[in-house]
C-alpha cells in the first residue's frame, strides 16, 4: 500500500480495533465531551448503545460537528472522558488518547475527504486495507458497497471527476465498508438531490437495522432524524437543552430549535388552579400541579379570520380572551409572513407567544404581512406538559 494516504488519516475509516485501557464491560459509547474553544464551550454527554442510532441536531455554532470531531479523535477533549465498548478513546485526567487511525470508527464529513490519487474503489477498500484484508478481498467489498450506493461503473474514477452526491455517497461506502463498532455520520445527505436522498436514506436505513455498531448521526434535516435515529440530543450553545427517544423529543419538544424542526408551535407558560396561561391564551390544565409549564399546539389546529388591515410590525392587541375553558382560545393578532408550500399555506404570526397556522391553499386569499386577524384554537389542540411530574402524561 502506498504512503500517500497515511498523510491524511482522517479522511479514511479506522484501521484498527480499539485498544484502549479496558474499564468495564459497558457496551456501545459512553462520552462526555468537554471542549473550548475562544469563547465557545461545549460540554455534553452522549451515549449511543450497540445497534441503536443517536442524532445530534441543532442550530449551527451548537457544536455538532465538534463532538463528531471528538468522538473520531480528530478534537482531543479538554475535560471528559470518551469510552467505546469499555474501552477509553480519550481521557485527559489519565492522559490516555487513541489516534484516530486506533479507534474502530467510521466517519463521514460532511466535505467528503476522499484521498485525490485513488480510485473510487480504492477509496472505499483503503479502511478494509488497512486492517490487513488483501487487495482482491478488499476490492470485491468495496465493489460489494459501491453497487449499494449506485456508483458501480464509477470504481476507476477519480474523486475530481465525481458530482458532489456522487462524491459523499463513496464516503458513506467507505465509512461503512469496515463495519466499524461507532459509525460517525455528518450531515449524510446533504449534499444530494432530493430523489438520490431518499434512496440513499432507505439504503442506510436498511444497513442499520443490521449494523451491531453504535451510530452517531448529525443532520439538520428532521426527516434524517426521525427515520434513522432511535434518541435524539438536541445542543444549543453547546449545552445539551433536550434528550430522549426520537418519538418522546418530537412528542414533547422541551427547545423551539425542535418545534420548529417538527413543525409544531411551542408555548412556555405558567398553570394556575387548574389553567394554564400562555399570554393571551388560556387552556384547561386538568391535573396540572401550579408551576411552569409547556404546550404544543399544531399549527394546523390554530384557525385564522380575516379582520382588517392592521400595521406591519406593530404589537398585536389583544382585545380578547378566552370565550371560556370549554370554548375556544382566541386572541387577536396580524401576519409576519406567509410562507407556500405543496397544498397549504403556513402563516406566521406576530402576537405573543409566537404561533404558526397551517391553513389549505387558498383558504384565505387576502393574507398578506400585516393583515389583522383574529385567532382561535379549540382547548383540546393545546398538549400541556412539564420537565418534571407536575402534569400528567
Amino acid at each position: 500500500m502506498t504512503a500517500e494516504p497515511a498523510a491524511e488519516p482522517a479522511a479514511g475509516p479506522a484501521a484498527g480495533p480499539a485498544a484502549g485501557p479496558a474499564v468495564g464491560p459497558a457496551a456501545g459509547l459512553q462520552a462526555r465531551l468537554g471542549v473550548s474553544r475562544g469563547a465557545f464551550t461545549l460540554d455534553a454527554q452522549l451515549a449511543a448503545a450497540p445497534g441503536t442510532v443517536l442524532a445530534i441536531v441543532g442550530p449551527n455554532g451548537a457544536g455538532k460537528s465538534t463532538a463528531l470531531r471528538c468522538l473520531a479523535g480528530l478534537t482531543r477533549l479538554r475535560a471528559g472522558r470518551i469510552v467505546l465498548h469499555g474501552s477509553v478513546l480519550d481521557d485527559p485526567a489519565t492522559g490516555a488518547f487513541l489516534p484516530p487511525a486506533k479507534r474502530s470508527v467510521g466517519v463521514m464529513f460532511q466535505d467528503y475527504r476522499l484521498f485525490p490519487r485513488l480510485s473510487v474503489l480504492d477509496n472505499v477498500a483503503f479502511g478494509l486495507r488497512a486492517r490487513g484484508v488483501r487487495r482482491r478481498a478488499a476490492g470485491v467489498a468495496a465493489a460489494g458497497w459501491l453497487d449499494r450506493v449506485g456508483l458501480r461503473e464509477h470504481a476507476g474514477a477519480r474523486p475530481e471527476t465525481l458530482s458532489g452526491g456522487q462524491a459523499q455517497r463513496v464516503a458513506l461506502a467507505r465509512a461503512l465498508a469496515v463495519r466499524p463498532e461507532l459509525l460517525l455520520l455528518d450531515e449524510p445527505f446533504a449534499a444530494l438531490d432530493a430523489e438520490s436522498r431518499l434512496d440513499l436514506r432507505d439504503d442506510l436505513a436498511d444497513h442499520l437495522s443490521s449494523y451491531a455498531g453504535s451510530t452517531v448521526l448529525v443532520t439538520h434535516d428532521p426527516n434524517d432524524a426521525l427515520a434513522l435515529a432511535d434518541r435524539l440530543v438536541v445542543l444549543d450553545g453547546g449545552r445539551v437543552v433536550d434528550e430522549g427517544a426520537t418519538a418522546d423529543v418530537v412528542a414533547r419538544p422541551r427547545s423551539r430549535f425542535v418545534a420548529k424542526l417538527v413543525g409544531a408551535n411551542l408555548l412556555t407558560g405558567q398553570v394556575g388552579g387548574g389553567v394554564a396561561r400562555f399570554g393571551a391564551l388560556l387552556a384547561p390544565a386538568p391535573g396540572c400541579a401550579d408551576g411552569p409549564v409547556l404546550a404544543t399546539i399544531a399549527p394546523s389546529a390554530v384557525h385564522l379570520s380575516i379582520t382588517g388591515a392592521a400595521g406591519v410590525g406593530g404589537p398585536a392587541q389583544v382585545t380578547g380572551g378566552p370565550t371560556g375553558l370549554t370554548g375556544q382560545a382566541e386572541r387577536a393578532d396580524h401576519v409576519r409572513r406567509v410562507v407556500a408550500h405543496p397544498g397549504f399555506v403556513r402563516v406566521h404570526l406576530a402576537g405573543e407567544p409566537e404561533l404558526m397556522a397551517d391553513l389549505p391553499t387558498g383558504r384565505l386569499p387576502g393574507l398578506a404581512p400585516g393583515t389583522a386577524v383574529r385567532v382561535t384554537i379549540p382547548p383540546d389542540a393545546f398538549i400541556i406538559y412539564s420537565d418534571d411530574a407536575r402534569c400528567p402524561t
